[in-house]
């Protein structure tokens, strides 16, 4: 069986560098099923038990493009996200 590993890293945003506050870091299997979780302090750190040091994390944040990276025996895992832009063609206000 497998030994649990401990990882830490920080989120931080793409355009401006900041850390992200809240951010999800979980662990997924095979499937995409999410296995253990936590997310980011107010400095964008996290630190995460995950089952073993071939295991794979995603990252992800609301208005962010998630990313999945597998460990790969490493103990800090720095991660910047995308920030997703989309542009709207016409705003209706009702009322």
């Amino acid at each position: 069986m497998a030994q649990s590993v401990n990882i830490s890293g920080q989120i931080r945003d793409t355009e401006y560098n900041e850390p992200l506050i809240g951010a999800n870091v979980v662990e997924v299997d095979k499937n995409g099923r999410f296995l253990r979780g936590t997310i980011t302090d107010v400095n964008g750190n996290y630190v995460l038990s995950v089952s073993s040091a071939t295991a794979t994390i995603q990252i992800s944040m609301l208005g962010y493009e998630k990313q999945l990276i597998e460990v790969a025996q490493r103990n800090r895992i720095d991660v910047v996200l995308k920030e997703i832009t989309t542009e709207l063609d016409a705003v209706t206000v009702v009322g």
